[in-house]
């Protein structure tokens, strides 16, 4: 694969049906790896130095990291030996616990999305539940809050 390619994976099984999908520690190492991949994207998307999520972060237990995927129905993978509807994961994001002089908050570290579902209000949709999720979470600065208004 070239630097320029994006590969979105596709699960067999619908594995959401409000277009998100929680990574914990208890997560499996596959789907740990899948945000892993959003975040290398990201990284390379914004020349960052370093990648802001790594699948075995959720191991360390000083650590306090939650992870989401974003989800879409593929129902262009569906074949007649499907049961259920195939999930494609089209991007993801962080949300870290911080302890900062004034207050301790969740805030959102990042967040990535395939280039073809930007601007179609995917995170938008979502705001209203990680507003209850994570309570009044604050945003890292490096993330283009320009894009994550309500």
């Amino acid at each position: 694969m070239d630097k320029y390619t994006i590969s979105l994976p596709v699960i067999d099984k619908c594995i959401s049906s409000n277009g998100r999908y929680d990574i914990e520690k208890t997560s499996s190492q596959e789907m740990r790896a899948i945000l892993e991949t959003f975040a290398g994207y990201f990284k390379k998307e914004f020349k960052y130095d370093h990648i802001q999520y790594e699948a075995d972060e959720h191991l360390y237990d000083d650590h306090k990291y939650h992870g989401l995927l974003f989800t879409e129905a593929a129902f262009d993978a569906m074949t007649e030996e499907h049961s259920e509807t195939p999930t494609r994961l089209i991007g993801g994001c962080c949300f870290r616990w911080r302890e900062f002089s004034d207050r301790s908050c969740w805030v959102l570290d990042w967040v990535w999305l395939h280039p073809f579902c930007r601007h179609r209000g995917i995170l938008r949709s979502h705001w209203g539940a990680l507003e209850k999720q994570f309570g009044d979470f604050g945003i890292i600065e490096g993330v283009r809050s320009t894009h994550l208004t309500k």
